[in-house]
C-alpha cells in the first residue's frame, strides 16, 4: 500500500512536470502533446524509492532510517539505467540505528530489475549491499 501511494504521487507530479513543461507560451496556440512514457526524471525518482525501501528491509531499526530526499537531494545518490531502463543501479547512503541503538550512516547499492516499460509498477530487488562491510 505504502508503494502504491508513493507510486501514485510520483505520477501526479510527473504528470505536474510534464503539464509544466508542455504548456503554451504566452502568444502560442494550445495544443495536445501525448508523451507515451514517463520522463527520465520520473524513472530515477521511482527507481531511488524502491531502493530505499529495500535498504529499510535490510536495516536492523528501519524505523529509524533517514535518507536524502529521492526528489529534492537526488544528487546525493548515483543512479543509472541501462539502455532498455529494465536494470537499474542506485548508490546512496542512509543514517539509521544499529543493534546497540547508535546512528550510523552507511552506504548501499541497490540493483533493481524492471519488467514494465510504460509503468512504474512491476520493481524487483536483485541486489542490496552495504558497501562499507
Amino acid at each position: 500500500m505504502k508503494t502504491l501511494l508513493k507510486v501514485l504521487g510520483l505520477g501526479l507530479l510527473g504528470l505536474f512536470i510534464v503539464g509544466t513543461l508542455n504548456a503554451p507560451k504566452p502568444g502560442q496556440k494550445a495544443g495536445l502533446k501525448s508523451t507515451s512514457e514517463p520522463s527520465e526524471t520520473s524513472w530515477v525518482v521511482a527507481a531511488c524509492n524502491e531502493a530505499q525501501d529495500a535498504v529499510k528491509s535490510k536495516l536492523k531499526a528501519p524505523a529509524t532510517a533517514e535518507f536524502p530526499s529521492c526528489l529534492w537531494s537526488l544528487g546525493q545518490y548515483d543512479i543509472r539505467a541501462n539502455k532498455e531502463r529494465n536494470t537499474f543501479f542506485v548508490r546512496g547512503h542512509v543514517d539509521a540505528e544499529n543493534t546497540f541503538g547508535a546512528k550510523l550512516r552507511r552506504k548501499f547499492g541497490v540493483k533493481l530489475g524492471h519488467s514494465g516499460p510504460q509503468s512504474f509498477m512491476g520493481w524487483s530487488v536483485i541486489q542490496v549491499v552495504f558497501l562499507d562491510e
